[in-house]
Order: C-alpha cells, then structure tokens, then sequence
C-alpha cells in the first residue's frame, strides 16, 4: 500500500484529470465501520468529487467531521486545498461545506474538552475548576488552514459564537489566533478572519452577560485592535515585515466588515449610499485594522457589482466609494484606498452583461474606460485582478487583447 501522501497526490491527479487511479479504487466498506482511516478518506473523497452542487457540498460536510472525528484530516485537508487551487467550482463547494461543518467540529472539541478536566480533576480532593486550553483554540491550532479561503476558521468562529461568550473569551482566541498565526507567517489563516465574521454575529444577539451584544460596527473593528501579545510570546514577521499580530489585526477587521455588508450587498438590488461603508473605517488609529477595515468595505462593495446596472459607470461608482478617508487626505491613507479598490475589483466579472456582451471585450472595454477617470496603473490594475478570478486561458486572452495595458498588468503582477 503506497504512503499517504503518494495516495493524496494520486486522488488530486484523479480529480483533475479525470483518471480513475486503480490503485486507490479499494473497498471502503472493508475498513472498521464508522472509523475513517487516513487513505480511505481520499477516497471518499473521490466519490464527493462524482457529485455536483448541493449533493456535493453534503458529501464533504459529512466526510471532514468524520476525518476530524477520526482523527484523520490533515491529508484529507490537503488534498482539498490541492485541488481547490485548480479547481475554482470544487473550491466553492469545499468553502460552503467546511463552513457548515463548524458546529459539529466545535462540539467535537468541546467534548474532548470536558474528557481532558475530567482527567485533570480525577483523583483531587478539590473540584475546583482545572483551566485548560479552550476548545475552539485546540480546534483552531489542529484544522485551521488556508485550504478552501480557510473556511474551517471561519466556520469554528461563527459557531462559537452561536453561545453567549465574555470579552475575556473573545480576547483569549483573538490571543490563539495571533499565536497560530506567529506560526505560519507565510500564509493568512481563517482563524482572526473568522472571528471578525463571528463578532457580527455576536453582536446581534441579545445576551444578558457582558460581551460585544449590540457593539456597532465600528465598535467591533476596533475590538479587533485589542489583541495584546503575550509577553513570553514573540512575534516573529514575514517576508512583507508584517508580525503575525498585524496580520491578525487586519484579518479580523476585514471579517467583521465583510459579515456585516457582504451578505446585506449581496441581497440589495443597489447601494443608496455606497461611501458609508468606508465611513465605519473612521477613528482607527492602527494602520493594520484599518487596513483590513478598508479590505472588507471593498469586497463587499465588489459584491453589489451583480445587482447595479452592468456599465463602467457602475464600477466607477463602487471604486469611488472607496475614498470616504479622514480628511485631510494623506500619504498613508492612499493604500487604504488601493485596498479598498482591488477587493472591489476581484467581482468584475459580475457587471458584466452575460446575455449581451462577450466577457473578455467587456472586462477589456471595462478597465481600459477607467483610465480616464483613474489614472492608467488603476486601469492596469483592473486587468490584472482577473487573474485571481479567471482561469489562465481566459486572463491570457483579455492580456493579449489589451495590448500595452495589459502588459503593464503583467508587470505588475510579477
């Protein structure tokens, strides 16, 4: 039997290619019933990957808690971040079914919880209560990835937050988010960008105890600045010399401005008053939050791109509500903008006329009007955020028919 990481990369080979991989065809009914095994996962992934949509997305629901239940995820998780990154309709059904896992997964760990202060209090005179790392954070630290827009964080924090929780809780994971983090510099995880989705949430509750219930959104992108480092901790930074406590910082505003507009953009039919968005990014003194405050405003601004009229004008309008800033306008305001502006362009695909307009002419007439009113690296700049959004085929075209502009995007991409 070949090792698991052979058979993860065989069962990716399988779903892109379409190749059926005889040596990964094995009975699954053969193992013990109810217990997944490292390589029996992936194929039960295989099988996930013959469905579509909903069906889909269900099969991978109930296959991540049994890997986590098992114990067996981390090459399962692999494997779907693996064919995620080539396969953009797998990677939506992946983030859909990992955020609605959260709620078992959590309670997965809160009973593994209350086994391990079982154990620390047997035997003791004392009953007293034995602290122990909190279970979201173990949760966090043993799932939390980046694979499928890191929607197991997601999912955790928004299902902790289901249950009246203190600011000292709330406090203690932004603290577990920071230390995972400091730990994995080279990627964003979901665990801080979670947890701004979940303050949302949080918020809207009407718990009795004191926590953020009925907190503003304002409020709330602020919290996320209370994260405080420990000091026996130390944080380390990246390439970009951002430290894992920035990182968080940014995610966790990003999060709570994405929950909060996201879903609310995506239902109206047009923003009345697309600047007030940015305006809850006022009063924030650090850069990071603001950063990711600015971030969040722009996506879900991006979001509202479906519902407008499908016109430049339209996009010029959302990129514009990205310049509401304290007045007066400086220097490190102007990156906050740009922020703003490539999380709105990441959905340009989405004011583009499907029944009338071929989409490469459209995105190409789309950017090359920004000019104008922009400036040309704003319109480079448009081109080039197709790339995340498209595959290679289709940015290769629009580059091609852009001529130097999408040249200029090229360059700035590399």
């Amino acid at each position: 039997m070949r090792n698991i990481k052979e058979a993860r990369i065989a069962v990716v080979a399988s779903m892109l290619l379409g190749i059926v991989t005889s040596l990964l065809v094995v009975n699954v009914t053969t193992r013990e019933p109810g217990k997944l095994s490292a390589e029996s996962a992936l194929v039960e992934l295989q099988t996930c990957m013959k469905t579509y949509d909903r069906a889909r997305q269900i099969c991978l629901e109930e296959l991540i808690i049994n890997a986590v239940q098992d114990g067996v995820y981390q090459d399962l998780g692999a494997a779907m971040g693996d064919i995620g990154e080539q396969d953009s309709t797998f990677k939506g059904d992946c983030h859909a079914a990992s955020h609605r896992a959260g709620p078992k997964l959590l309670s997965i760990y809160e009973r593994r919880e209350d086994e391990r202060r079982k154990i620390k209090t047997r035997g003791s005179a004392s009953r007293q209560y034995i602290k122990v790392e909190p279970s979201v954070v173990t949760a966090f630290n043993e799932l939390d990835t980046n694979a499928c827009g890191s929607s197991i964080g997601h999912g955790l924090a928004e299902a902790f937050a289901d249950s009246p929780r203190t600011l000292t809780e709330w406090q203690e994971v932004l603290k577990g988010c920071d230390k995972l983090q400091s730990e994995n510099l080279i990627e964003e995880l979901g665990c801080a960008h979670g947890v701004g989705h979940a303050l949302v949430i949080a918020a809207g509750k009407s718990f009795s105890e004191a926590s953020v219930a009925g907190a503003s959104i304002g409020e709330l992108v602020k919290f996320c600045d209370r994260n405080v480092v420990s000091k026996d901790q130390k944080t380390i930074e990246n390439q970009n010399g951002e430290g894992s406590t920035e990182i968080v910082k940014q995610s966790c505003s990003f999060g709570v401005m994405m929950g909060a507009f996201a879903p609310i953009t995506e239902k109206m039919f047009r923003l009345e008053n697309p600047d007030i968005l940015v305006s809850h990014c006022r009063g924030v003194e650090n850069l990071s939050v603001r950063r990711g405050c600015f971030a969040g405003a722009g996506f879900a601004l991006g979001r509202n791109l479906e519902k407008l009229e499908k016109s430049t004008e339209s996009l010029a309008e959302m990129l514009l509500a990205c310049n509401d800033v304290e007045k007066p306008f400086s220097d490190s305001d102007y990156p906050l903008v740009v922020d703003c502006r490539e999380q709105v362009l990441l959905h340009i695909r989405w004011n583009v006329n499907y029944n009338t307009e071929n989409f490469t002419d459209a995105i190409i007439a789309r950017c090359s009007a920004l000019e104008d009113r922009f400036g040309r690296k704003q319109a480079a700049s448009c081109i080039a955020s197709i790339k995340r959004s498209e595959n290679e085929t289709t940015f290769n075209e629009i580059v091609s028919k852009s001529g130097t502009l999408g040249q200029e995007a090229i360059r700035s991409i590399n």
